[in-house]
């Protein structure tokens, strides 16, 4: 026992550094252990984990297992300078996400040796959009929270949803086998209203929460963008 607790305190910094969770002591020395199944404990991972229900895949969903980056930046950049003669972007009713087959590297390059241009299909919703005054609501709120650090990154439990695998972010790079692969932003979040954003190969979406008892649901998702 003495053994097993040594190399856990050893192997705890190094866990740590690749994004484990720090197992229990005794873990590390016996195989026939696994970590137990834990619900989403406070609003960040309740938001991420409501997030998860909106990703579809034909087959299992692979998504990194930790969120990164600014769940609002796009909106703020395209609220605040959009494209010349681009369409607003508006807010829709919510509905899963499954981006367009990405083109492959022989697609980009047979696309720019033929004329020097690769075509990416431009992402629709398919819903209708929310009532205006919902959508000026949306707007304003998710412009007050978008000059909001979101700075407070999720793990993933691959426990929160049967069909989705957590995997580490550089095993979703060099496997093929689970395509697309989901990035999920950090949650941003203020009293009863959240956003969380979510990209996969070309395009990317934004989803609006509401506090719904002791969890959130997806109140709205804006405009689905391409980048």
């Amino acid at each position: 026992m003495m053994v097993v607790a040594v190399r856990a305190a050893i192997a705890r910094p190094f866990l740590r550094v690749l994004g484990f969770a720090t197992l229990p002591a005794l873990c590390l020395g016996v195989a026939a252990c696994s970590m137990p199944d834990l619900a989403p404990q406070n609003d960040e991972e309740k938001l991420v984990a409501a997030t998860l229900l909106m990703l579809s895949g034909r087959g299992p969903v692979c998504v990194d297992a930790t969120t990164i980056g600014q769940p609002l930046s796009v909106f703020r950049t395209l609220t605040s300078n959009p494209p010349p003669g681009a369409t607003p972007p508006a807010w829709f009713l919510p509905d899963r996400f499954r981006p367009p087959a990405a083109l492959s590297g022989a697609d980009l390059y047979r696309g720019a040796q033929a004329d020097g241009a690769v075509h990416i299909d431009q992402p629709t919703n398919g819903t209708r959009a929310v009532a205006q005054p919902a959508q000026l609501m949306l707007d304003r709120a998710a412009w007050l929270l978008s000059a909001q650090e979101a700075d407070r990154a999720v793990t993933i439990a691959p426990s929160w949803q049967p069909a989705i695998k957590a995997r580490w972010w550089l095993r979703n790079r060099v496997s093929r086998h689970c395509s697309p692969t989901y990035h999920v932003s950090n949650p941003v979040r203020a009293r009863d209203i959240g956003f969380v954003t979510v990209t996969a190969d070309h395009w990317g979406t934004t989803y609006a929460f509401k506090r719904d008892g002791n969890g959130w649901v997806a109140r709205a998702q804006w405009s689905n963008w391409l980048y």
